[in-house]
């Protein structure tokens, strides 16, 4: 793990090559504070580039009558630095922590154009640092975390409360996990500002919202080859892909009388894992990474048109229905070791019925 240290530096800011990063050195396997090149951002200083730009502060709000998201956006993000040996030194924490964020999206986008599907429409990515909640609601979001806000299309970037080794927004893995978020409403409804896959009422929304956070995990591995990424951050959360992790051992499971009061009490991310190492299992059988990414990027795009046209209507077990087309989409060997990982970490939950033809 790396700390945060001083870096006190003379000379002039012009414009830098590379930057000082927080990201994984493969010589240690471990992060460390680097050099790198970030071609994306054309603007260190303000935080602009072609991936998005970074905001501090502005207002997230909801309108609730329609339940609609907005943000009033703050003012642009301003870096310290120095500039030796074409390289941009940050002379805070913050700005190191926004050097590495930019950096870990630009490597997820760069994972996201090895596959066959176009998703320039999903960029700019824009980002807003500490904004203000005004809702109540909306308030109650984790206030330890980066966060995705679909139909705005902005990533939140929240302060870490307890200072970390590895800044939230300086893991390479939340980062893609973040952009997941993004991807996923963007596959299953076909933009980035189009409303939400499903009604917050309905049946399905929480096996979904499971689904979602899964599929997040998923890229957050793919993208640094960690299964237990968020560790890096957090070593107490048990959200390790090669885990254990099993439907059978899930309590709220979806459709399990809850009393919500004001907030929903269904926590999505134990099913969540359910599903990422499902997805795991079958990957570490795998020795195609494009290969896995295409089938999952084609089975959640048919998993949102087969939802919106109506040919997979509204159900409490509607997350789970996407390992249906999970299979389905899967080349023979593919669905052995498919098959494989459903029956062992879902039974007496889920079961694909063409896994047992």
């Amino acid at each position: 793990m790396i700390f945060w240290t001083h870096t006190f530096l003379m000379g002039c800011t012009d414009s830098p090559t590379q930057f000082q990063v927080i990201d994984i050195d493969s010589a240690v396997e471990d992060y460390a504070i680097l050099e790198r090149e970030i071609p994306s951002l054309s603007n260190p200083q303000r935080m602009e580039g072609t991936l998005g730009n970074l905001y501090v502060g502005g207002t997230i709000g909801i309108d609730l009558a329609s339940s609609e998201l907005s943000y009033q956006k703050g003012r642009a993000l301003q870096v310290d630095f120095q500039t030796k040996n074409d390289t941009a030194y940050p002379l805070d924490r913050d700005g190191l922590i926004a050097f590495s964020y930019y950096a870990h999206l630009e490597d997820t986008v760069a994972l996201l154009d090895t596959s066959e599907h176009n998703l320039d429409d999903i960029l700019p990515m824009h980002s807003a640092v500490s904004p203000l909640i005004a809702d109540l609601t909306l308030s109650f979001l984790p206030m330890e975390n980066a966060a995705y806000v679909p139909t705005v299309h902005h990533f939140i970037l929240l302060t870490d409360a307890i200072p970390k080794g590895v800044p939230l927004a300086a893991n390479k893995g939340v980062v893609g996990h973040e952009f997941g978020h993004a991807l996923f409403h963007y596959l299953t409804t076909g933009g980035t500002t189009t409303p939400r896959l499903l009604d917050v009422d309905a049946e399905g929304q929480d096996s979904v919202y499971s689904l979602d956070e899964g599929l997040a995990d998923v890229l957050g591995y793919l993208v640094t080859n960690r299964p237990n990424f968020i560790a890096d951050s957090l070593p107490e959360q048990d959200r390790a892909l090669d885990s254990e992790h099993l439907a059978s051992d899930v309590s709220p499971l979806p459709g399990d009388e809850m009393d919500e009061g004001l907030l929903s009490l269904y926590d999505p991310y134990p099913l969540g894992s359910v599903f990422a190492a499902t997805v795991w299992e079958v990957d570490s059988q795998h020795d195609d990474r494009t290969r896995m990414l295409n089938w999952l990027l084609d089975t959640t795009k048919e998993f949102g048109r087969q939802i919106s046209s109506g040919e997979r209507p509204d159900s409490v077990d509607l997350g789970m229905q996407w390992l249906d087309i999970w299979v389905d989409g899967a080349t023979e060997s593919e669905k052995i070791w498919a098959c494989q990982a459903i029956a062992s970490r879902w039974d007496g939950v889920y079961e694909v019925a063409s896994c047992t033809e």
